[in-house]
């Protein structure tokens, strides 16, 4: 029954990941992009910091699903040594035993307790989105699992697929708002000079 239902939540992946693609804000697609991995994955939690490569800095992150300490949820941290180690990773990784990762198992620089020990975390999927037409990094998302869980093909493959799509619609939505911008400063520079 659990590999059915796992079967069947993977099989409505591609119409979530298409309905990704609509131009809404940034804000709206960062929580529709965890909001699916959450559900679609049966993961404990999900953490998305987007990249800002111009600044060379990780965003605060965005979260779905329940945590125990409240505090990632309301902010996070976005300067955390590990997201700069981390970001340099070409590929996803698939951790079935956060303790042997040489990134996440590392201890907390500020001497709070491990996030992994903290959340219980056992598994994890570290997702690289990389832009697919300049291979930018434009974020990366933590798919978390309290208990062990070993990574099947097809869920690596369904992972893959919606961190392509997750990569395309930031970007789109960067674009976006970037237009969006653009339009406004033309507007405003055509409202202070009307005989333009």
């Amino acid at each position: 029954t659990e590999a059915w239902s796992r079967a069947w939540a993977l099989s409505d992946l591609p119409g979530l990941m298409q309905s990704l693609r609509s131009p809404f804000s940034l804000p709206d697609i960062s929580k529709k992009i965890v909001r699916t991995a959450f559900l679609t994955l049966e993961a404990a939690n999900v953490i998305l910091y987007q990249y800002d490569a111009d600044n060379n800095a990780f965003e605060p992150p965005v979260t779905h699903g329940p945590f125990c300490d409240a505090a990632i949820k309301e902010a996070g941290d976005p300067r955390d040594p590990k997201l700069s180690r981390l970001k340099e990773y070409v590929a996803s990784d698939y951790v079935v035993d956060v303790q042997k990762h040489p990134i996440l198992s590392l201890a907390d620089e500020q001497a709070r307790s491990r996030f992994i020990d903290r959340e219980r975390i056992k598994s994890c999927a570290v997702l690289v989105l990389r832009d697919r037409e300049g291979g930018k990094l434009v974020g990366l998302m933590f798919v978390n699992f309290q208990e062990t869980h070993e990574f099947s093909a097809e869920e690596k493959r369904a992972m893959d697929a919606l961190t392509i799509s997750a990569a395309s619609a930031i970007r789109t939505a960067r674009l976006h708002k970037v237009e969006l911008d653009a339009m406004r400063e033309v507007h405003a520079a055509i409202a202070e000079k009307p005989d333009l």
